[in-house]
Parts: C-alpha cells; structure tokens; sequence
C-alpha cells in the first residue's frame, strides 16, 4: 500500500493536513491556557521567578532599589526579556505568559510536520505532531516561561538541520542564546559531530561552503555572547551565583534530599531506589522519566516488528542524541558551569524517541499490511499484537496530559495579595518566605526574601536566616532592630505557623529548618504574636500585617 509514493494522494491531500495539525494544535492549546487565562490567580509556579518585575515595563515606579528584581532581572534572557517589552504595550506579563503556549505550539507543531513529511511523507508529518500534543514531551510549553522556548527552537533547528540547510540551521542555533542558552549548546553541538565523517581519513577535508559559514556563524554568535555576559558579571543563565565542588556540595543542606535545590537522597529514599547506588535526585540521573516510558515501550515493539531496519535514520537523528548525551555528561562533571546536567538530556531523548516512533510506525503500518496481502496469519498475528497493544499502552499512558498544564496552582489568600497592592509602591515587606513568593507576582510590591534563590544567592540567604530569627524572636527587640536594620516596611505573620508547635515540623527547606528547630526548642512565647493592635493594617483568619514605624 504506497499510499507515501501516490502522486493523486499526496496533490489532493497536499496543505489539508498540515491544517488539521495546526488546528488540532490550536484547540488543544486552548482548552488548555482558557481556564487560566480568565482566572489571574491562576498561575504557573515559576512565574513568582521569573515574570513578576516584567510589571516595571508598565508602572517603571515599581519595585525600586529591590535587590529580588536585580536579581531575577539577571536570569532574564535577551529574547524573552523584549518579547515581554513588546507585550506589555497590549497585556500584562501574567496573561502573555499564559498566552506564550498558544503560539509556540502552533510553531512546534507546524515544524514537527515538515520534519515528518520530510522523514516519509504528510501522514507522517501528522502523526509526529499529534503525537508530540498528546503526550508529555509537550510539559514544558504549557508554562509559558523561558524554557518553554527549548522544545521549540530544538525543532526548528532540527528541521534546517536534517534538510542540510546549514547557514539556516546555524542562525537558529544563535537565536536558541536568546531565549534559552543550553538549547544553543545543544544545537551547536550536533551541528559540529555532524560535520565529522569518519569514513575518511581528513574528516573535516570535504565540507561544504555553507557548512563552513554556519560553523563560524555558530562559533562568532557563541563568542559574543559570552564576552556580554562575562563583562556585565550576568552569566547566570547558565550558572550557579558561586562555584562548588561535588564534594562540597554533598555536604550543603541546600543539596540535601530536604534542600531548596534537591541534589542527593537521603539513606531512606536511596533503599527505594536500588537502580540508583549513587544516591542522585533525578535532576542529575540520565532519563527516564513517566512520560517517556511509553514512547520507550513503543520504540521496542516497533524494533520487534521492523527489526534492525528501524534503526536506519538519518545521521543528524544520531548528531542530536549524542550531542545531548556528550553535553549531560560534560554537565554532570561541571555542575556549576553549566547547571543542571538533566536540561541537556531530557528534551534531546524525548525528541530522539518521537523521531523514531513517527518514521516507524508508518513503516510498520506498510508491513502489516503487505503480511496480510500475502495472507502470512501467523506472522501477521505476531506483529499485529504488540502493534496494537504499543497503540494501547500510548493512549492510556499519556492521558491527554497536555490539557492540564504542569505546575499551575490557584492562589491562596487573594483577598491579602489584594490589600498588599494598596500599600505605597516603595514597600519592602518582610514574611514567611511561602507566602512571600506571590507577594511581587500579584501584589507589585517588593518582597524582602521568597524561597526563590535560596540556594544560589548568599545574599538572600543572609536575609532568610535574619528573617527568621526576627519572627521566632522571644523579645520585640529584636523584631525592631531587623525591621530598622534592614529598612522593613511590613511584616506579615501567618498565625497557623504558631499553632499546635507547628513550627516544629519541617515547613521550610534545610539549612531554615534546622534553624527555626533550634530557636523554638522548649519554647511556646513569641514576640510576633504580639504586637502593638495601632500598628495592625490587616487581618484575616490566618494572617497579620503590621507596619513597622519605628523612629
């Protein structure tokens, strides 16, 4: 059945699906971001990171001298940053950044059918963005942050890549710096293993003139880009804010099983994990994760029916999975440099696993067929069964996951973050960091520390432990002297935190809790619960908020 090489088929099926891609892509999309869009408070948890000081591009009077918006500034890509810019003429950043999926899976899904139809044909184009919609390689769009961009911008890299347009791929590779440098690292890599060809004995003799161009285009855009960031002292798109060693870091609660950033498992979870002798929390482990067992379960019944033949892709398939695999391992060895080793891997295995079930599956598709046409029953049987039961396990696995969006959460205490944003625009307000993440998101007032940051920055850090040993103070003293010291306008007290010795269970991330552990010992008197009633501004069944006017 050569329903690829029908020349009538393919001229009267020619753009129609490509359209039922993209529309199919634009319903999911936004049954997805509809329910969040009309509901503010309604919001990914990243976005208290990265999106709330995009608000000054509107009211520049917010957030002035705010040390968290300096911060959260630098880990703002180029890209993504006057994307933001442009946006707040018609929008603010909450609503655009719930918007931002729609249009990037209508991009992803667009590409993913040329690539498909560049494999084998437009049902394959089909089949791969379906697929890709379906299923959890889509996780990260929903979000709307920087890293949503990677997916996305490895596609289309992908797509110039395997077409052999290099200068193109090239310039998407420089494009990938802006918006989402390990994606460049990605790309770059792949483009370079690609012009290797060890059949001969002067592998780079023989390159091309546009391959040679699109390498020093990759190369001029790479050195630029650093020497910027190196210069403004603003390389924390890719690196942490101080250098550790593995040894040092095994040792830092931060990188503990209860730390802000989880890096190693206790003795408790390394006996529920006996694949894992190392101990290393999963942001350092080579996949796999939920949503890519499936697509591995179909890749080894594609393999059963088609055999080794299945294996035959295109070199640059191969360039991209050993680019990522190259770059965990280089991570994984310089973790301070480049950051989390599993950015390099995760997106460039999901890819390489969708790539191989969308080129196959038609593959197969044609040789059940062909067995039954030759009434071959039993070898029919045998390779209609795990067909069937791969389809299976792809369904009811995936669950239609790309309709609910990853990380999202309604807020709590709206009513609060409401009242908040009355108070005059140079407030610095001090509280429990859990609530304080919001407080800038939704409340445009700046925050004295959040949970965000807490294991990179020792600035937040100081500020984190002074705050909490203020607000488990015993004397109101001392709740004075930080308040005065620290240029405090607000505090803010959840009152649950004091109830029934609550502080004594781990609310908060080591080294705090260890911290907090040790100053409320034996005690049941704290100052906070107490203070002047002139001075409350708000209150509520769980929370207090007080000025601190202290001259």
């Amino acid at each position: 059945m050569k329903i690829y090489n029908d020349k009538k088929t393919i001229l009267k099926w020619h753009g129609s699906l490509l359209i039922l891609s993209l529309l199919f892509s634009l319903i999911l999309s936004f049954s997805a971001q509809y329910p969040l869009i009309m509901d503010k408070y309604y919001y990914q948890n990243d976005m208290s990171t990265h999106t709330w000081w995009m608000y000054t591009f509107q009211d520049p009077e917010l957030f002035q001298n705010d040390y968290l918006m300096e911060l959260t500034k630098k880990h703002a890509t180029i890209g993504y940053k006057n994307l933001h810019y442009f946006a707040s003429f018609f929008t603010d950043p909450i609503t655009f950044t719930k918007l931002i999926p729609i249009l990037l899976s209508l991009i992803t899904t667009f590409y993913l059918f040329l690539i498909g139809k560049h494999f084998k044909g437009e049902i394959t184009g089909l089949i791969i963005s379906i697929i890709y919609l379906l299923s959890n390689y889509s996780y990260q769009l929903s979000n709307g942050l920087q890293r949503s961009f990677k997916e996305p911008l490895l596609i289309i890299f992908f797509y110039y890549f395997i077409k052999k347009k290099y200068i193109k791929a090239a310039t998407i590779s420089a494009l990938t710096l802006l918006f989402y440098p390990p994606a460049f690292l990605i790309c770059s890599a792949s483009y370079f293993i690609s012009l290797i060809d060890f059949k001969k004995i002067n592998p780079f003799r023989y390159l091309s003139r546009n391959q040679i161009i699109g390498g020093l285009l990759i190369v001029t855009s790479a050195a630029s880009f650093f020497l910027a960031s190196y210069n403004k002292k603003d390389s924390s798109n890719l690196t942490l804010h101080k250098r550790y060693s593995w040894e040092e870091m095994k040792e830092l609660p931060e990188f503990s099983r209860k730390g802000a950033l989880a890096l190693f498992l206790n003795k408790k979870n390394k006996k529920k994990y006996p694949f894992n002798p190392f101990g290393l929390s999963r942001r350092l482990m080579i996949g796999f994760y939920n949503y890519q067992l499936p697509s591995i379960y179909i890749s080894l019944m594609l393999l059963f029916i088609l055999g080794f033949p299945a294996l035959k892709l295109q070199k640059e398939v191969y360039c991209l999975l050993a680019a990522g695999l190259i770059l965990y391992i280089i991570a994984f060895h310089f973790f301070s440099l480049l950051y989390l080793p599993s950015r390099y891997q995760n997106s460039v295995i999901s890819l390489f696993l969708l790539m191989f079930i969308g080129i196959n599956l038609g593959k197969a598709y044609e040789k059940i067929i062909d067995d039954f046409r030759k009434k071959k029953i039993l070898t029919l049987c045998i390779k209609c069964i795990p067909f069937f039961l791969c389809l299976i396990a792809f369904l009811f696995s995936y669950k239609l996951n790309f309709i609910k969006p990853k990380g999202y959460k309604k807020v709590a205490h709206r009513n609060f973050y409401k009242f908040l944003s009355t108070l005059p625009k140079d407030s610095l307000i001090a509280g429990p960091p859990s609530i304080m993440n919001e407080t800038p998101l939704f409340s445009k007032r700046s925050a004295y520390t959040t949970e965000k940051f807490q294991d990179k920055d020792p600035e937040i850090k100081r500020r984190t432990f002074l705050f909490f040993k203020a607000y488990y103070a015993s004397n109101f003293e001392e709740i004075k002297k930080f308040a005065k010291k620290e240029k405090v306008d607000y505090i803010v007290v959840q009152k649950d935190h004091f109830k029934n010795k609550r502080y004594t269970k781990r609310n908060y991330y080591s080294p705090y809790y260890e911290l907090i552990k040790g100053i409320t010992s034996n005690r049941k008197d704290f100052a906070i619960l107490r203070p002047n009633p002139e001075d409350i501004i708000f209150e509520s069944d769980k929370l207090t908020v007080f000025k601190c006017d202290w001259d």
